[in-house]
């Protein structure tokens, strides 16, 4: 077996030095303090960047949350974010430092149609009991500890709907994520009056159907590749955004959570597909991959690149097992992967990480839908003494910040910038200023103060190319 590890590491070490392949890895908020901080994210993007990793799944919705400021949250759930950020925006800072190094940046859904998980209650169905996932038995739907929206409900869809799309037009990410729970209902959901009625009209019917009625199951399922049809369209008019899926594998997570990945794939429903070989020992993970390959890789298809499983609880991949995962990811002309989670990977002094730059990722790559047109580095310009600075840039859309590169809070009047006169507030010193539409090549001039007047000197003045300029 070491002989076996030893010759594909050798091998994915000469194929990683091609141009484009996937080193992704998800960012959560429980066992992660990443998201903590401007500080704590700035760190954790310096360390993906010098490691050779090129993409994050940072979570936006988890535990009835947000972790972005979010007017569709707030008015569903009461909460315009998760109180643990206050008046920060997570997603913003995590953009910014990742775009500056980069790094693609994926939001990622983690919560889906859970409503809750039994250890954390939240406000949703508190808010609205009508939103619950029934059973067979007419009770709330209970699976793996997690208690379920009913995904089927309109009210419902929306919701998640609206979630992704204001995500795509508030924020510069590059994609949007679902995962083993969107779309997605544990598979004994369905018995609720609405969606009984449905599938009498369906199948003509007026019993309540078994839960092992095959057509019942598909039937359901199809709801649920139908409803990801209709966001993937509505994610479309985003322009240049990626719509990714990690779902369980298949055809455990059919059975179990009506997610048809390969039905998905088949209809190209999503742009890439992550099934979460989650296994705790290296053939059990590649006999996983290779049925995952079989099922769920297309030519021409999205593109495939597993889930690997790095950290859960108390456990931690060994060294051996990870580089194993990898070369057998390269073995089977995976398009890479995504780690879960990046705490695994920095446990003792970032050993598994180091041991992947030594390894596969001993050459920087680019992600795959970067290839044609790569991100440009960011432009830079300091504030002088009167806090003013200058910048040109080239043709096509942008952002433009300020950063004092301090964990301060200042409110600030900004002059200039293609907004006339605007008033922001720098949140740990940074601030997105304006969006740049599409247009000829430019100088930008700004000046800016805090309210008080004072120069705001010494801060930066940043343009970042935005996903749309990169189509």
């Amino acid at each position: 077996m070491r002989t076996i590890l030893a010759s594909l590491v050798v091998g994915i070490s000469a194929l990683s030095a091609r141009a484009q392949e996937l080193r992704g890895v998800w960012i959560p908020n429980t066992g992660s303090a990443v998201l903590e901080s401007r500080a704590a994210i700035a760190e954790a993007m310096e360390a993906c960047r010098a490691h050779g990793l090129n993409a994050v799944y940072p979570v936006m919705w988890s535990k009835g949350a947000t972790c972005y400021p979010s007017k569709v949250a707030e008015g569903v759930v009461g909460a315009r974010i998760d109180p643990r950020y206050g008046e920060r925006d997570p997603l913003a800072q995590l953009v910014y430092e990742a775009h500056r190094r980069g790094i693609e940046v994926v939001a990622w859904l983690e919560y889906g149609f859970a409503a809750e998980h039994a250890k954390r209650p939240t406000s949703v169905l508190k808010r609205h009991p009508g939103w619950a996932a029934i059973g067979p038995d007419g009770k709330r739907v209970v699976k793996n500890d997690f208690t379920w929206a009913n995904a089927f409900d309109p009210e419902v869809q929306r919701f998640l709907a609206d979630l992704a799309l204001e995500v795509a037009r508030e924020h510069d990410v590059d994609g949007v994520q679902g995962d083993d729970r969107l779309p997605a209902v544990a598979s004994t959901a369905g018995y609720d009056k609405a969606t009984l009625k449905a599938w009498a009209r369906h199948s003509g019917e007026t019993k309540k159907p078994a839960l092992d009625d095959e057509r019942w199951k598909a039937w359901r399922a199809g709801l649920l590749s139908d409803w990801m049809a209709s966001l993937r369209d509505e994610l479309r008019a985003a322009e240049g955004l990626q719509w990714s899926s990690s779902p369980s594998c298949y055809p455990w997570g059919l059975d179990e959570y009506l997610q048809d990945a390969k039905g998905w794939v088949d209809r190209g429903l999503v742009d890439a597909i992550h099934p979460q070989v989650y296994r705790h020992d290296l053939a059990a993970y590649t006999r996983t991959l290779k049925e995952q390959v079989r099922e769920l890789r297309r030519e021409g298809g999205p593109l495939f690149a597993p889930g690997v499983l790095v950290k859960a609880g108390s456990y931690v991949v060994e060294r051996e097992h990870l580089l194993g995962a990898v070369a057998a990811n390269r073995a089977l002309g995976c398009a890479g992967e995504i780690h879960f989670f990046l705490e695994g990977l920095r446990e003792q002094d970032d050993h598994l990480m180091r041991a992947l730059r030594a390894g596969p990722y001993a050459k920087d790559a680019l992600a795959p839908w970067r290839v044609a047109k790569p991100r440009p580095a960011p432009l830079e310009a300091q504030l002088d003494a009167e806090g003013r600075a200058a910048l040109a840039t080239p043709v096509g859309a942008g952002e433009l910040w300020l950063d004092l590169e301090s964990g301060a809070t200042v409110d600030v009047v900004v002059e200039g910038a293609g907004e006339g006169r605007v008033e922001v507030r720098l949140v740990e010193g940074l601030a997105r200023i304006a969006r740049a539409g599409r247009g000829e090549a430019r100088t930008w001039t700004v000046r800016a103060t805090t309210r008080g007047g004072k120069p705001l000197a010494g801060a930066k003045f940043v343009w970042l190319a935005s996903r749309s300029a990169l189509r």
